[in-house]
């Protein structure tokens, strides 16, 4: 499997900056793409912070701290101290991960990144100082930040939940980039351009990564087009290739390049030509009273069904983001009929968090791991979906989140929820390279009993030594091998769907501080309930 974008960008910024020593932001700002240089100034401005806090809590009245030397002096320190911030060299390879993964997912799906980076911990509510501040990790696509601060200025809002927040960013996304012409989509996928010209040497990006994109505005004629690219052998797209298929199909120009029996007898009509928009961050009386009504807040979202190819997991339709164009709603009720179930509306993780199991299964996917694995084999006649799987890893490392790296951030993690201490507690502070224990995977197995691992794997997860094995264990159980085979070992043991999905919900998605969001949460799950489904 090849890695990802996120992978080569990691690797080659780590040989340009090997864990050798402290970086501090001077040694990186001119040689990284923007958005991973943004996303580590703004860590660095956490851990000052943090640090700030740690002293002042170490106060004590034998000092007065009041008195105006002690101030001036104090506030001196703090001012020098940041200025000074640095990220250790045995922090940096996990640092430099964490920066490369989190900022490249972004460029890709931001409304998705950006809800799983927020609620990394999965809270009902969000303060506002706190929902903004996370958001100001990743520097591209800053309307959506400001949509967020205008809508909740306008409402007078303190705080968030994940489900509203989703809806009002992709409504956000749809409406502010839906006359977007050639242009002014090249100008904002700049940054994503740029981290592929860091990564891979060449100013192309893999039309995959791109397809996830415009999937996630909304736009399925640029989906179309970009899959009748890639059939006819465009596996990256530069630039000038990019603007032509947008103008294409916007209908600025010929369709000399793909004939129509090429194309769906759906495909979403052509759009009028509209005048140019400045496509720079807007203010925020730049907002129509319509995207800020209380009804774009509140009124539930058509049910989008996912492209295949948007669907590294073979999951589609389970924890995706749902789209509202009106164009989408008809296709989603007409799916949703055509499926005749009412579970399937409801996503996994909220079925989890009802306590109560469900189904979350699409047509075609009856197929175990194994036949899914061939099919990634197979030649250039199967689906497009499946020959291009291999190129949309960057999915999976949107978001995951580990515990919090130090015992006294409790009372800040708790105060989070209640939307105080902006800068405490950011999302993801504890994440792992996951290439080493990726790279080893099948031997793992055998270090804490291949067959008897195989085994397990195969009564639980209905394959032996599943494709996907590195990824569970990594994404899962942080890298912990012999979590990974004890809660299969559970999971052997019961007999109900029910007392799996307790197993799961406790051993994994509390225990390790999983997202439920995430891929590979969802892919998992579909695994083992596929057991009971077929009983």
């Amino acid at each position: 499997m090849g890695h990802s974008l996120a992978d080569a960008l990691y690797e080659r910024l780590l040989s340009s900056f090997p864990a050798t020593q402290a970086y501090t932001r001077a040694d990186w700002n001119d040689d990284m793409p923007g958005p991973v240089a943004h996303f580590l100034d703004q860590l660095l401005r956490y851990h000052s912070r943090r640090e700030a806090r740690r002293l002042r809590r170490a106060r004590t009245n034998w000092v007065d701290y009041d008195a105006p030397e002690m101030e001036t002096a104090v506030r001196t320190f703090f001012d020098a101290m940041e200025a000074h911030t640095r990220v250790p060299a045995d922090a940096w390879e996990d640092t430099l991960w964490q920066a490369t993964h989190h900022s490249t997912a972004h460029l890709v799906r931001p409304v998705h990144v950006l809800t799983d980076f927020v609620y990394a911990e999965r809270q009902k509510q969000l303060g506002l100082p706190k929902i903004l501040s996370r958001m100001k990790f990743f520097e591209p696509y800053s309307y959506l930040r400001d949509a967020v601060q205008a809508f909740a200025k306008k409402h007078d809002l303190d705080v968030l939940g994940p489900d509203r927040f989703e809806r009002f960013l992709h409504r956000i996304d749809e409406r502010f980039t839906d006359t977007y012409d050639a242009d002014q989509w090249l100008q904002l996928l700049a940054p994503l351009f740029e981290v592929a010209q860091t990564a891979t040497g060449h100013d192309r990006v893999p039309t995959a990564l791109l397809r996830a994109f415009f999937a996630e505005k909304g736009r399925k004629a640029l989906e179309w087009e970009l899959e009748a690219a890639a059939e006819e052998g465009w596996d990256q797209v530069p630039p000038k290739r990019l603007h032509r298929l947008i103008a294409e199909a916007d209908g600025e120009a010929s369709t000399e390049t793909s004939s129509p029996q090429d194309r769906p007898d759906d495909r979403a009509p052509s759009r009028p030509e509209t005048p140019s928009t400045d496509s720079s961050a807007p203010t925020d009386d730049s907002f129509t009273a319509d995207p800020f009504s209380d009804e774009s807040m509140t009124e539930e979202p058509s049910r989008e069904t996912a492209s295949p190819a948007d669907d590294t997991w073979g999951v589609s339709g389970t924890a995706q983001p749902e789209g509202t164009a009106a164009q989408e709603a008809e296709e989603g009720r007409r799916n949703h009929q055509a499926r005749g179930g009412d579970d399937e509306s409801v996503p996994l993780w909220k079925r989890f968090q009802g306590g109560h199991a469900g189904t979350v299964w699409q047509q075609g996917q009856a197929k175990n791991a194994e036949n899914e694995n061939a099919e990634n084999r197979s030649n250039s006649q199967e689906p497009l979906w499946a020959r291009f799987r291999h190129e949309r890893d960057e999915r999976l490392s949107d978001a995951v989140t580990d515990e919090p790296s130090a015992s006294d951030e409790t009372a800040s993690s708790t105060s989070a929820s209640n939307g105080s201490d902006s800068d405490s507690s950011p999302p993801g502070a504890v994440l792992h390279e996951p290439s080493q224990q990726a790279a080893s995977g099948g031997s793992a197995a055998s270090a804490s009993g291949g067959t008897d691992l195989e085994d397990l794997e195969q009564t639980v997860l209905g394959v032996r030594n599943p494709p996907h094995r590195a990824v569970y264990v990594q994404q899962l159980f942080g890298g912990d091998q012999v979590a990974y085979k004890r809660v299969l070992q559970r999971l052997s043991g019961v007999d109900s769907w029910g007392e799996a999905s307790q197993i799961i919900a406790g051993d994994i998605f509390r225990k390790h501080k999983v997202n439920i969001y995430s891929d590979a949460a969802v892919h998992f799950t579909n695994a083992v309930e596929s057991k009971y489904r077929d009983e």
